[in-house]
Order: C-alpha cells, then structure tokens, then sequence
C-alpha cells in the first residue's frame, strides 16, 4: 500500500515550482534588459544553481548595457560638441574671408594688393583645415552620417571645377573637365559628401602639381535602378612612391618629409575621403608613378533619382542684382560685413540682430529676400521663419538659412521651416550675387 505524501512534502513542490515561476519571470525581464527583478534562491538545490547563474550573467548584462548607454551618451556630446564648434569656427571666418573680398574689390596699391591676398589664402587654408579636422573628429565620435538625396550630378561636378579653377590659373596650371558624354541625369547620394571629397583630391591636384595639368573625369554605367560612377582626379605632379601608395592615406601623413617641409596642411584630407567613400559603399585607390603624376580613383554605386525642384523659386529674366534684402544675424561683423557685401551688389539692406527683431521689421516693411542665421538664441531662425510665415502668408516672404551646417539634414529642416534655400559660412560675394539674380523680383512685376 502506498503511503500519501505528507504536508511537507506539498510545501516543498510548491516553492519549487514558484522558484521556477520567480526563475522564468527574471529571464523575461532580463530579456527586455529590466534587471530589477533578479532571480531568488532558496537554498542548495538544482533551481538555486540555475538562478545563481542567471544572476550572474544579469550583472555582466546589465554592466554591458550601462557602458552601451555611457558611450551613446558621450557620442552625443561630442556630436553636439562639433556642432557647436562648427559654428563658432565658420562664424568668424565668414567675417574675415567676406571683408578681404570686400577690400580686395577697392583701389589698393600693388603691396596691399599683395597683403590682402595673403589673408585671402591664409583664410581659405584655414577654413579647408577646420573643416578637415570636424570631420576627423565626427568619424572619431561615430557622428558621421550619409544622407543620401536627388541632385543632378552635371552641377555637382561643375561646382567643384569652378571653385578651383582661380587658384589653378594663379598657378598657370589647366584645369580641364571631361564629362561630356554623361548623360544629363539626377542620382540619388549624398552629394554634399561627394562634392567634398572631390573638392580634396582636386585641391591637393593644385596644391601640389607645379606644371602642367590637373584633370576631372567621370563616367557612368546606368542600369535600371543604379548606376555605376567613377570618378578620376588626375595630374601631371612630382607622382607618388608604390610603398607609400597607402601610406598617405593614413591619418595625418602626407607622404615623404620633403613634402612635408614644403606644404602646409594636418594631413587629413585623404584619410577622411576615403573613409567618406567607404562609408557610401564605394572605394577610393591611386594609381601613380613617381615623375609621371597621379590618378586617384573614385567608384560608387548610386541609385536613380528624379529632380526636385525647388520650392517657391523665383526665376531671374536680367542680370540685375538689385532688391531689398534683411540680413538677420546674433552676430554683429556677421551682420555687417554680409550688409556690406550686399551693398557692394546694389542692394537695400537692413539688418537685425534676433528673431524678435526680425520680426518686428518685416511687420513695417516689404523684403524681396530675408537672410536668416539658423543658430540664434532665445528664437533661432527655424522658428522665427515659422513665425513669419504664419503671421504673412500672402507676402510670398524668401527666407535663406545662413548657417555653419550644410548636412543634408540640416538642409532638410531648413525646408521643412519653409526656408527657400541654404547659404553655407563662410559665404562668398559670388554666392552672395547669385541668391540676388534668383530671388530678386522680376522686372516683369515691375512692369505696367
């Protein structure tokens, strides 16, 4: 005859069988990295060694998610830290570049002449050193970021020709092009990125190129949805040596000492180009030859895009640049030196130095253009543009963001805000013309 368990026997199943209930209820929680439910023991048992374990690796997790959450953490203030610097940097240069423009353009003597060219050089190389060393510091802080976007890749390449070709003629180098047999297409990447590392291997091209010619060639291979495209800067300069072929893509090496000794520069620009290609998919190689030149090769993959056009633009039927413009800055030789250029367009001009202010302008007065800084305290210029939009629908009002950030995403909330168009610091007297001829209005308007 079998005997009946006793009462204890009953007690014991049942904490067994809650520890195991208390067991799987920290492992779903654990799960959802909830580590505030660890799981109990009762003794010595098999379930004890179970929920021993566990809690253990409930600590390693749990130390693991914290470090996580601290390094996301410090990659934010970094992100913000560079945002912030981006913005005190350019700010400064905007003045300086703007005002030798300006002075360049008045009567000077041979030696001022020469003076002010110096300072135009020494700001643009300053300007070109910032820029590399935010990007080296996002690509340290995991902060860079690829935002691909539709552009028509003709002007993406006839900008980067344009802005190197006076620099080039100083030289007495030829800067040609080829990409006539291109077709006339929009793609879809990040065009601010490419147009950046093109801007460094056609820089570095003039810079170290003494005689002769520098060269910028593209070609495409399309299919349905993507294209191939293959960038090539080549030059006639002194060639690079086969084992330093990678070398000088490495952080901050510009290869032999002799080079060091004679040009100036972090050596940063293509170490961070190449991580910029990488980071579209795409790769970046040299082909060289010491006494022969270089040729630094770019391949993508880009996807097929379809123009976007943009919003509320005006089109220019003149060459005048004459209209009434707002320039709205915090920052006083921002303003000024911006009013200035301006002037020198044949422009009206008034300034304000806050959103408020801004505000309180345009309630009084007609602007064909509004030049609004994005980083601005109390109200920046997003909320301001906002503002003015709610308040004057029917004014048809042309706000440009003029800003030290030129990421597609910045773009992105400029438009979103209602903003027209995107002016990057430090800006320049020829950008500066050509906002005029687009958003001017039409003499058509003018017209009986």
């Amino acid at each position: 005859m079998s005997s009946l368990p006793d009462d204890s026997d009953l007690v014991d199943q049942d904490a067994e069988e809650q520890q195991l209930a208390d067991i799987t209820a920290s492992i779903i929680a654990m799960a959802r990295l909830d580590f505030s439910s660890p799981p109990p023991t009762r003794g010595d048992g098999p379930l004890d060694a179970v929920a021993v374990g566990l809690m253990a690796l409930g600590e390693e997790l749990q130390a693991s998610v914290s470090a996580q959450h601290l390094a996301e953490k410090a990659n934010e203030a970094k992100a913000d830290f560079l945002a912030n610097m981006s913005h005190e940097l350019h700010t400064p240069l905007t003045t300086i570049l703007g005002s030798a423009q300006l002075l360049a353009d008045t009567q000077l003597t041979p030696e001022q002449a020469r003076h002010v060219q110096r300072v135009r050089e020494a700001s643009s190389l300053l300007q070109r050193l910032i820029s590399d060393v935010l990007d080296f510091s996002k690509i340290e802080a995991g902060a860079l970021s690829i935002e691909p976007h539709p552009f028509r890749l003709r002007d993406c390449l006839r900008r980067v020709i344009e802005s190197h070709r006076e620099p080039a003629t100083t030289k007495n180098l030829r800067l040609t092009e080829s990409w006539s047999q291109l077709p006339d297409i929009h793609v879809r990447a990040d065009a601010h990125r490419i147009e950046q590392v093109l801007h460094n291997l056609v820089g570095n091209a003039v810079k170290y190129t003494q005689t002769g010619t520098i060269h910028l060639a593209a070609e495409i291979e399309t299919s349905a949805d993507q294209f191939q495209l293959t960038l090539d800067v080549q030059d006639s300069g002194p060639g690079i040596a086969p084992e330093l072929s990678e070398k000088i893509f490495e952080r901050f090496t510009m290869g032999d000492s002799s080079i060091r000794r004679r040009q100036s520069g972090a050596g940063l620009g293509l170490s961070i180009s190449r991580s910029l290609v990488e980071a579209m998919g795409g790769t970046l190689t040299l082909d060289s030859e010491v006494g022969k030149g270089s040729i630094f090769r770019v391949r993508l993959t880009v996807e097929n895009g379809e123009q976007s056009p943009p919003a509320h633009s005006r089109i220019p039927d003149s060459n005048q640049t004459s209209c009434r413009v707002l320039v709205v800055d915090d920052t006083d030789l921002v303003r000024h030196v911006t009013a200035d250029m301006l002037a020198a367009l044949d422009c009206t001009v008034d300034v304000a130095e806050s959103g408020h202010e801004a505000i309180a302008k345009v309630a009084f007065q007609d602007y064909d253009l509004i030049l609004m800084d994005c980083q601005m305290p109390l109200m920046d210029g997003l909320e301001t543009t906002q503002r003015l939009l709610d308040l004057y629908p029917e004014r048809n009002l042309q706000i440009v963001a003029i800003t030290a950030h030129s990421s597609p995403r910045d773009e992105q909330m400029s438009q979103d805000a209602g903003m027209v168009a995107h002016l990057t610091k430090p800006y320049n007297l020829h950008q500066l013309q050509t906002l005029i001829q687009r958003f001017r209005p039409s003499t058509k308007e003018s017209v009986g």
